[in-house]
């Protein structure tokens, strides 16, 4: 899923604690444009594009990584 972050002068922040009480948009093929790039890679293009600002990319369903809830997420820019 993509999740759009509340943009601060100094830092990001998810808009809810939960990635399930954040708005998000799901990766799906009639949304996205997925192309596989090499052995591992992906480029992944909306159809419609994205406002800019500061996101996530991330697996809903994967588990924390430890004790403090960390996740694994993939973060990137749309520029204006």
């Amino acid at each position: 899923a993509i999740i759009r972050l509340k943009g601060h002068r100094n830092y990001r922040m998810m808009p809810a604690a939960e990635f399930k009480d954040c708005s998000y948009m799901r990766v799906e093929l009639d949304l996205f444009n997925i192309k596989i790039i090499g052995k591992d890679g992906f480029l992944v293009t909306p159809h419609k594009p994205l406002s800019p600002g500061e996101y996530i990319l991330v697996d809903m369903s994967q588990k924390r990584l430890n004790v403090q809830g960390d996740f694994t997420v993939y973060d990137f820019t749309v520029e204006k």
